[in-house]
């Protein structure tokens, strides 16, 4: 099973026994503290967002060993809150997330490296909680 918590750690547990075969804290990071959306499992890898005060990210972490394959940093928000507390959802090798900043990011899975983002272009005083995306065949869905 694999958890992230809203005090900052990421935990994977074994199904059978409940045990904490590892578990990563975020505050390492930076100023960030929760996962507050559901992690994409991607192949041998889980893939999740994170936010907090200062710093969010998107992790890559292997699921065997918790090593973190790749972390995109996520600098603006709105209203003290910076970071993707959406969930992650997935179109062939390209993941999406929504960050606080109401901004859409596209990356790809399995290096991290940025395809593109998009600003709605909303004004910080409009913001509230982001949705998660949404895909349909090969579209991805921006509310």
């Amino acid at each position: 099973m694999l958890i992230g918590s809203c005090v900052g750690t990421f935990f994977a547990l074994d199904r059978q026994t409940g045990q904490v075969r590892w578990s990563y804290d975020i505050g390492q990071d930076g100023n960030q503290a929760s996962f507050h959306g559901s992690p994409l499992v991607v192949n041998d890898h889980v893939i999740t967002g994170t936010d907090g005060g200062g710093i969010g990210h998107i992790y890559d972490f292997q699921i065997a060993t918790g090593k973190v394959r790749w972390k995109y940093p996520i600098t603006k928000g709105a209203r003290n809150s910076i970071g993707l507390p959406t969930d992650i959802v997935r179109i062939g090798s390209n993941i999406f997330g929504v960050t606080f900043g109401d901004e859409l990011v596209s990356l790809n899975a399995e290096s991290g490296k940025v395809n593109w983002t998009f600003a709605s272009g909303n004004s910080e005083s409009k913001l509230t909680w982001p949705q998660s995306p949404a895909v349909a065949g090969d579209r991805v869905f921006f509310g």
